[in-house]
């Protein structure tokens, strides 16, 4: 069960009750509708183009799928909008990941997730308990968004470790994949501790297998 919380400003007091018969039922429908991030969701609302009324060519989903396998964007009349009909973004170099948009998202939030999590415990004096205990969080994490309603299919933490030469340095590889596309990758970081206890940098690399 999942509460909501309205702030009424005090001035705002003596609504009335048809007022907030429309906040509780707009609440309904922003709960009632909610989609995974890494669906491709947001053209509807906001990749609309303005004052266009029509495309040239209306194309079938078959066509559309075809152009974007050529690595074009259609343009398409749905809704009564003309809008980008693509999940492509707009990386043009070789890894096919990061020129789609549901892997990007799903890496963008793996990798939020991490650099806050690493960055509150991992340069304490480093252990091998610490390093046991971080990589049961880390999988306990990675658990919770893997299933087919979920953002990955399966993963695996390769490493993470100390580095051995420069002890400021924390080195983690995690193979996963995710849902759309199936495809393997590889996300390796790298945090270096900073110049105050609570500071540190990350690095970020994506390979695909």
């Amino acid at each position: 069960m999942q509460s909501v919380i309205y702030i009424i400003p005090e001035h705002r007091l003596d609504l009335s009750l048809k007022t907030i018969l429309c906040i509780l039922r707009s609440a309904f429908l922003l709960y009632s509708f909610s989609v995974l991030l890494s669906y491709v969701y947001f053209l509807f609302l906001f990749g609309s183009l303005d004052e266009v009324e029509s495309v040239r060519f209306d194309l079938k989903k078959s066509e559309i799928s075809e152009l974007e396998r050529m690595g074009l964007v259609p343009m398409v009349n749905e809704y009564s909008k003309v809008m980008a009909f693509s999940a492509k973004t707009l990386f043009n170099g070789d890894n096919l990941g990061l020129q789609t948009y549901s892997v990007v998202r799903v890496f963008d939030y793996i990798s939020k997730v991490l650099f806050d999590f690493l960055n509150r415990r991992a340069f304490e004096n480093w252990t091998t308990r610490t390093e046991a205990d971080l990589r049961s969080q880390i999988v306990k994490f990675l658990d919770s968004i893997q299933g087919p309603t979920r953002l990955i299919e399966k993963f695996k933490v390769i490493r993470i470790e100390q580095d051995p030469k420069q002890k400021d340095r924390v080195l983690l590889d995690i193979h996963l994949t995710p849902y759309f596309p199936a495809k393997s990758f590889v996300i390796q970081l790298e945090g270096r501790k900073g110049d105050a206890p609570e500071e540190a940098n990350w690095e970020s690399q994506y390979n695909q297998e």
